[in-house]
């Protein structure tokens, strides 16, 4: 059996992989999972020498979804014609490193960082930076739980997937890639934390407000370790240089047990000299309200918006509803 898992496909792999590592809730603070440690980076040389042969394919007991398996293909003419295989050509690839995972004898994945190269010459613009937060945060979407996502460690980092696309050869898709990945962040937790951070800190011209991308479920060295019998605490989302948190209020944009309770959020936040704007869903429902809060954490940063046009209104909105009233299936 020879083939190259690749695109929508691979990223079920890479994330059920994932999932079955994770046995902590909090995956999402950790760094990326270090996949080569459970599977063989594939040799190039290897690789290269097989290319003109694959696809041959008989994934036996690789386990991924079934009813439609993406295929790189580098040979048009060994493109498979078997049901639910969807050839993706791509005569001129030519792996470098980092870019092909061995899953099984003869059986690779194309890795995180590749898989969002890919997917540049797939997704619109906003949908790529949304997976790229996705791909680099701890969650997957997921229909079969109640919030619609499961936890998981992150699958790379912003650090790592521009490394590799420093690597490649220049091109549109990596230019794309590229100009996506500027406005993608680590270690989101959850769809909704991406979404908030997406319409804080996109530009104007693509509806967000502009400001600064943040730090998501950043740690902070309590200075006061002794009073919380504890030495770090998570901010949801945090600004350093302004030390400026946002924190969710209760569980409703969440899919993880808080540290502390809300009280006791504001006490550490009190007594470490960090300013806290809580929100919760229901601000984030529509457009008047969350104009209100990111103007607010706009002030705390010194920054007074401009009267907006009714054109950057309509963006702003437009990216609002997209980005909570599209309901994403699981990819």
């Amino acid at each position: 059996m020879k083939c190259i898992l690749s695109h929508l496909t691979a990223y079920r792999h890479l994330s059920d992989f994932a999932v079955k590592q994770t046995k902590n809730k909090f995956a999402a603070y950790w760094e990326p999972l270090r996949i080569e440690k459970y599977a063989r980076v594939a040799n190039l040389q290897d690789v290269t020498a097989q290319l003109g042969k694959l696809p041959n394919v008989d994934l036996g007991n690789l386990q991924v979804p079934l009813d439609k398996v993406d295929l790189l293909v580098v040979d048009p003419h060994n493109r498979s014609n078997a049901k639910g295989i969807v050839n993706h050509i791509d005569a001129d690839f030519e792996p470098i490193y980092g870019s092909l995972i061995e899953a099984m004898p003869n059986v690779f994945v194309v890795s995180p960082e590749l898989l969002f190269l890919q997917m540049a010459s797939e997704f619109e613009k906003i949908d790529l930076i949304e997976f790229g937060f996705e791909l680099c945060g701890g969650y997957s979407l997921s229909a079969s739980h109640e919030y619609g996502f499961v936890n998981r460690f992150p699958l790379t980092s912003v650090k790592r997937i521009d490394a590799y696309l420093k690597r490649c050869k220049p091109s549109n898709a990596v230019h794309r890639a590229t100009e996506a990945l500027r406005h993608v962040a680590d270690h989101s937790a959850s769809p909704r934390e991406t979404t908030f951070v997406m319409l804080a800190s996109l530009p104007s011209r693509d509806g967000g407000f502009g400001l600064e991308l943040p730090c998501m479920n950043y740690k902070i060295e309590l200075d006061h370790a002794d009073k919380w019998r504890r030495n770090n605490y998570y901010c949801d989302i945090f600004w350093p240089k302004h030390k400026l948190a946002v924190e969710y209020s209760g569980t409703l944009v969440h899919n993880k047990d808080n540290l502390f309770s809300d009280n006791e959020r504001e006490n550490i936040i009190e007594l470490e000299k960090i300013r806290v704007i809580r929100i919760d869903a229901q601000q984030l429902s529509n457009y008047e309200s969350l104009e209100i809060v990111l103007t607010r954490i706009a002030q705390y940063m010194g920054i007074k918006f401009r009267r907006p046009s009714p054109q950057t209104i309509q963006r702003r909105e437009n990216l609002r509803s997209y980005l909570y009233g599209t309901k994403r299936a699981p990819r």
